[in-house]
């Protein structure tokens, strides 16, 4: 990843994010340690993940929010896909909802990852490859 365009030019008072740990497991550990802004707990070197995630949490019972679970997204894409249509208001027809569940399947993105995430593979030291990437909840057990 080219740390130089997340930095871009930043505002005189935005420090600019600082480049990832090269070795996963470190990358992984000061993430979930370690906040980039004073008041988060994890999230270094970018934003807090889980800060975020607890915001939207939060606000979960409201009628204009929908929240979605990863493995629900995973395990019954179609379903999901049918929950945001009704949410919005939108007919969507089963071969649609087929068509773009395939769209957003993950071996589809695995096939365009290098037009998704250009430059994102080899991000770490440890090289995971398209290949690699199971896209199931549970792999990050492994580091």
């Amino acid at each position: 990843m080219n740390i130089d365009l997340v930095n871009g030019d930043p505002p005189p008072n935005i420090r600019p994010i600082p480049p990832c740990p090269k070795n996963i497991h470190e990358f992984w550990r000061t993430w979930l340690t370690r906040g980039y802004f004073e008041w988060e707990r994890e999230g270094y070197p970018f934003w807090s993940n889980l800060r975020r995630v607890q915001s939207w949490f939060d606000v979960r019972n409201p009628d204009n929010v929908l929240l979605i679970h990863y493995n629900n997204l995973l395990n019954n894409s179609e379903l999901e896909i049918k929950r945001v249509a009704n949410f919005i208001k939108v007919e969507i027809h089963d071969s649609e909802i087929k068509a773009l569940a395939n769209h957003i399947s993950f071996d589809t993105t695995k096939k365009n990852i290098d037009k998704l995430f250009p430059g994102g593979i080899g991000f770490f030291e440890m090289g995971q490859t398209p290949s690699s990437i199971k896209g199931k909840t549970g792999a990050g057990k492994m580091y």
